[in-house]
C-alpha cells in the first residue's frame, strides 16, 4: 500500500494477484478519482467525483441529492431514488420514484452488511450514508477524512488529531462503541470533553443574496447572550466549564439549494427578507439547513426578536415546546401557545423570545448522555472525544436521546 503522506490517505493499493486501486485527491483532500485495474488484460474502471456528480468511465452514473440520488436513462431522463434511513442515519432501504424497493441493507454494529441485505450493488452509499468500496474485496467505507474497515471495526489511518486524544487508540472507531456513537467524517466530534471542559462547536453560514456580515453579527450576539450565558454544567458532583465555540458567518455566494458540503458541524441558513408561503419564517428543515428571517416580529426589531437562538436549539437537537398553531392563528399572524411551564423560554416560542432556562434543562439531557454513555471508557480516558453521532447531518447533538 502506498500513502499520500501529506493528506494521510492511501494513494495506491496493490494486490498480490496484480490488481491495483489508485486514488487521486485535491490539495484539500477531496476525492477526485478512483481507478480499479484488474489483473491481466481486464478493463480498468475509473470513477470521477465532481461536486456530488459521480461518473463511471466518463459517463454520469449517479448524482447525489439530500435524500438520495438520481440516475439518467439513455435519453437523459432522470430517475429518482430515495433513501429510508434508520435512527443512526444509515441507508436501510432504497426506493425508486415509483415506490418499488430497489435495495435493503442490514448492518452489524461497525457497518458490515448482514447476509440478508438485498441488491447490495444497486448503489454504494450505505452505513452512515458513506460510500462502500467492495471492488476486489476491499470493503472499506470512505468517511472523507479516513477509511473505515467495518470487518475489524477500525480506521486504516491514524487520527490526524491523535495528539489531542492521547488516551484512545488513533485507529479506534467511535471509542469502540458504534452503537451509541458514530463518526461522521473521521475527525473531531461536535461535543468534546477535555478534563473539566466541555466544548460544543458549530459553524452557522448565512446564505442567499441577503446574507451580510451585519446580520451575522446580530445573530452571533443573540447566540452569545443566550446559549453563551450557560458557562458551567454539574455532573455527579463535578463542575464542568461549558465552552460554546459557535461561529456565525455570511456567504451571499451560496444558496440553500446548492449541493452544500456536509462536514458534521457546519449548518446553512438562507436569509429571507419576508415570510415565505403560508406565513412561514425561520425554520430548520434538513437538520443542517433551513431559513432565517432578517426582520423583526410583533413590532420589535431584529435585535429584540432574534430568531437564531431558537433555531440553534433545533440545530443541536432540541424540540419545540409550543403547540402547533391552528390555521386561524396562522392567518392572524399568531403563534401557538407554549407548553405549560415553558412560557418565556427560547424553545417555547417560535419567535425567539425568552431565556435558556428550560432549554438548559433539555441541554442537560444531551450532556448527561455524553458523560454517562460509556462510563468504562470515561473512567480511564483523561480526554475522550465522544464523536456523538448526529443522524441528521449538521450539528444536531444526540437527536432522540432527550429524557425529561
Amino acid at each position: 500500500m502506498r500513502w499520500n503522506y501529506h493528506l494521510n490517505f492511501p494513494s495506491r493499493i496493490t494486490y498480490s494477484n496484480g490488481r491495483v486501486i489508485n486514488y487521486v485527491y485535491s490539495a484539500s483532500g477531496a476525492k477526485l478519482k478512483v481507478s480499479h485495474k484488474p489483473s491481466g488484460i481486464g478493463i480498468t474502471t475509473t470513477t470521477d467525483y465532481v461536486n456530488g456528480y459521480i461518473f463511471t468511465n466518463d459517463s454520469l452514473s449517479m448524482a447525489l441529492t439530500d435524500n438520495g440520488y438520481f440516475t439518467l436513462s439513455g435519453t437523459g431522463v432522470p430517475t429518482y431514488h430515495f433513501y429510508l434511513k434508520d435512527h443512526q442515519g444509515n441507508n436501510r432501504v432504497v426506493v425508486s420514484q415509483s415506490g418499488s424497493v430497489e435495495q435493503t441493507n442490514h448492518y452489524y454494529p461497525y457497518g458490515a452488511l448482514f447476509a440478508e441485505s438485498m441488491n447490495g450493488d444497486v448503489q454504494r452509499f450505505k452505513y452512515n450514508g458513506k460510500e462502500l468500496d467492495r471492488k476486489f474485496g476491499l470493503n472499506w467505507y470512505d468517511h472523507g477524512a479516513r477509511h473505515n474497515d467495518a470487518a475489524i471495526g477500525r480506521w486504516h489511518s491514524i487520527d490526524k488529531n491523535a495528539e489531542k486524544y492521547y488516551g484512545i487508540s488513533p485507529y479506534a472507531y467511535c471509542g469502540g462503541d458504534p452503537v451509541n456513537f458514530g463518526d461522521y467524517n473521521g475527525e473531531d466530534a461536535i461535543v468534546s470533553v477535555y478534563g473539566d471542559t466541555i466544548t460544543i462547536s458549530a459553524n452557522v453560514i448565512l446564505t442567499g443574496s441577503q446574507a451580510s456580515q451585519e446580520l451575522a453579527d446580530i445573530y452571533q450576539q443573540g447566540i452569545n447572550e443566550t446559549w453563551g450565558s450557560i458557562s458551567t454544567f454539574e455532573h455527579e458532583g463535578k463542575t464542568y466549564n461549558l465552552v460554546w465555540d459557535i461561529k456565525v458567518e455570511a456567504n451571499a455566494g451560496l444558496d440553500i439549494n446548492d449541493n452544500l458540503p456536509r462536514d458534521g458541524r457546519t449548518n446553512y441558513l438562507q436569509v429571507i427578507g419576508e415570510p415565505r408561503s403560508g406565513g412561514k419564517g425561520s425554520s430548520v428543515i434538513y437538520g443542517y439547513k433551513g431559513f432565517i428571517r432578517a426582520y423583526g416580529e410583533d413590532g420589535l426589531s431584529l435585535n429584540e426578536s432574534n430568531p437564531l437562538p431558537h433555531e440553534f436549539g433545533h440545530l443541536i437537537g432540541l424540540k419545540d415546546r409550543y403547540y402547533t398553531r391552528t390555521d386561524e392563528e396562522r392567518n392572524l399572524g399568531k403563534y401557538g401557545h407554549p407548553h405549560p411551564g415553558w412560557e418565556g423560554t427560547l424553545m417555547g416560542s417560535q419567535s425567539g423570545f425568552g431565556t435558556t432556562r428550560k432549554s438548559n434543562m433539555q441541554l442537560s439531557g444531551v450532556l448527561n448522555y455524553v458523560l454517562n454513555a460509556n462510563s468504562l471508557l470515561y473512567s480511564w480516558l483523561p480526554h475522550y472525544n465522544l464523536g456523538l453521532y448526529n443522524p441528521r447531518p449538521g450539528i444536531r447533538v444526540g437527536y432522540g436521546y432527550f429524557h425529561e
